[in-house]
């Protein structure tokens, strides 16, 4: 017997007849959606803080900090309190703007169908949220300062103010090193990673006040194995 014969190659002629029981088998892309779909529920609605937030945490104009880090870390809490996540947008001279993260044009597809990117999706929003920040020098001290000059704290999302949804957000992780080194001992003693986030719950009291989510503490693993072998690496050489 020929090997050949137990084989069978389809020739192109059979795949032509074939076409419409193949048609099946091929994967559709997803529907265009159109940006204002996905913006938010209610385009004309505007979303804020609640209304019970401390007043301390809500960014006023004429509010002073002795640093820009300072202003930064007072904005990321009210952001945290609030339900976005923010960050440093231009800087120019004596200013410096904070910003929601979801500002900006966000391109959910190409005007021809055939050149769109599947999966290729944003959530940008053209958000207007954000705070402005002057430099100047303090008449009476004469030491440089960060200045509130303008604020803006409306959005045009749904805000997520749950500690269990902003702790996913990249900006409000937990990255507290007594933390993380306790981590690290525990990922270097074989402790699995659930065990690890029981232990860190009982700590704090609760999953919504874990920063960490499991794939934060599988890629710490991982970055932390990476190391080792780069250093064994060195030392081998």
């Amino acid at each position: 017997m020929n090997i050949d014969e137990g084989i069978h190659t389809p020739h192109a002629s059979s795949m032509t007849e074939g076409e419409e029981g193949c048609s099946r088998n091929i994967i559709t892309p997803p529907a265009t959606v159109d940006p204002s779909d996905i913006q938010t529920p209610n385009p004309g609605h505007i979303y804020t803080h609640r209304d019970d937030m401390d007043e301390a945490w809500i960014p006023r104009v004429g509010r002073c900090f002795k640093s820009e880090e300072e202003a930064h870390e007072f904005y990321c809490t009210y952001a945290e309190k609030a339900g976005f996540e923010p960050k440093k947008a231009n800087k120019s001279g004596n200013t410096r703007y904070f910003r929601c993260n979801r500002f900006g044009k966000g391109e959910y597809y190409k005007k021809d169908e055939a050149e769109r990117k599947t999966g290729k999706t944003s959530k940008k929003t053209s958000c207007l949220a954000m705070i402005k920040l002057k430099f100047r020098r303090d008449e009476e001290s004469n030491e440089k300062v960060a200045e509130i000059e303008q604020v803006r704290l409306d959005h045009n999302h749904v805000l997520l103010p749950k500690p269990t949804e902003t702790k996913q957000m990249r900006a409000h992780k937990n990255k507290d090193p007594l933390l993380l080194d306790y981590v690290d001992d525990l990922q270097a003693n074989d402790v699995p990673n659930h065990c690890v986030r029981n232990i860190i719950r009982g700590m704090h009291g609760g999953e919504e006040n874990i920063a960490m989510t499991d794939k934060d503490l599988e890629n710490r693993c991982v970055a932390k194995l990476n190391i080792y072998i780069f250093f064994a690496f060195i030392v081998e050489i």
